[in-house]
C-alpha cells in the first residue's frame, strides 16, 4: 500500500518559513481559510500537495522551492509565488520525461522511474486555476497509435504523479508489465482493463502486480496536425 504522507508537503517545511516570517499558525489557518482540524492533519501528515499553490502564495515561495525541488534559495532571488500579475511569469516549466512512453502496449519497455527530459511549459493561470502543483506533474510525448483519433504520435500530454486512484472512463499513465502506456481506464464486470481510442487494439485487463498507475492526464496538447488532415 502506498505512503501517503510520502506524496505530501512535511510539516516541518512550512513550520520553518512561518519562523522566517515571524507569523504563527494562526495567521496561516486564516490566510487560507482553512478549519483547525485540516491543520492539524496537516501537522500530523503533511499537506496535501494538491494545497501546494495557495500555501506556496500565502508562504512567497514557489510551489518548486515548497515542494523541495527547487535548491535556490527566496533570498537568493528565486521568483515568489505572487498575484501581481506584472511580476508573475507566465508560464511554468514541468519535467519533460524523454520519450519512453507509447499510446500502446507492445513493443516497448520502461519502468516509470523517468530521467530529465528537458522541461515543458504550461500557463501558470491554469495551474493556479486547478490546485495543481508544477513539481507534481510530468509531461510525456505519445508514440505509438492505439489512441488515435484522439491522440497521435508526438501529441503531448501532462500526468499528476500524486493523482493515481483509479476512475472509470479516465486516461492515465501507467506501467503495464513491465512496458510504461497511455491508455483509458474503463471498469466492468468487476475488473479493471486498459483500453484504446482505437479500435484495432484490443483491450488489456489491468490487474494488481501487472498493472501500476503513473498518474492522471490532466492536460493535452495536440501537436501532430499532419495525421489529423
Amino acid at each position: 500500500m502506498m505512503n501517503k504522507k510520502a506524496n505530501n508537503i512535511p510539516w516541518e517545511r512550512i513550520e520553518a518559513r512561518l519562523e522566517e516570517l515571524q507569523k504563527d499558525q494562526q495567521w496561516l489557518r486564516e490566510t487560507l481559510g482553512i478549519a483547525p482540524a485540516v491543520l492539524t492533519n496537516w501537522k500530523s501528515r503533511g499537506t496535501p500537495v494538491g494545497k501546494a499553490v495557495p500555501v506556496a502564495r500565502a508562504l512567497g515561495l514557489t510551489t518548486d522551492q515548497l515542494l523541495g525541488l527547487d535548491s535556490s534559495s527566496h533570498i537568493a532571488g528565486a521568483s515568489p509565488v505572487t498575484d501581481d500579475e506584472e511580476m508573475a511569469p507566465s508560464t511554468v516549466a514541468i519535467r519533460m520525461a524523454p520519450e519512453h512512453v507509447r499510446a500502446g502496449i507492445t513493443g516497448f519497455g520502461s519502468d516509470h522511474v523517468f530521467e530529465d527530459g528537458g522541461h515543458y511549459h504550461l500557463k501558470r493561470l491554469w495551474l493556479e486555476e486547478r490546485d495543481l502543483a508544477p513539481g507534481a506533474l510530468l509531461a510525456i510525448k505519445i508514440r505509438g497509435d492505439s489512441m488515435r483519433p484522439l491522440m497521435f504520435e508526438g501529441d503531448v500530454v501532462v500526468v499528476n504523479v500524486t493523482d493515481k486512484s483509479r476512475v472509470n472512463g479516465n486516461i492515465f499513465a501507467l506501467n503495464f508489465k513491465g512496458e510504461s502506456v497511455v491508455k483509458r481506464l474503463k471498469y466492468e464486470r468487476r475488473e479493471w482493463y486498459l483500453t484504446s481510442e482505437n479500435p484495432d487494439f484490443p483491450q488489456e485487463p489491468c490487474r494488481p502486480g501487472d498493472c501500476d498507475v503513473i498518474g492522471r492526464v490532466v492536460y493535452f496538447e495536440a501537436r501532430n496536425f499532419k495525421d489529423r488532415l
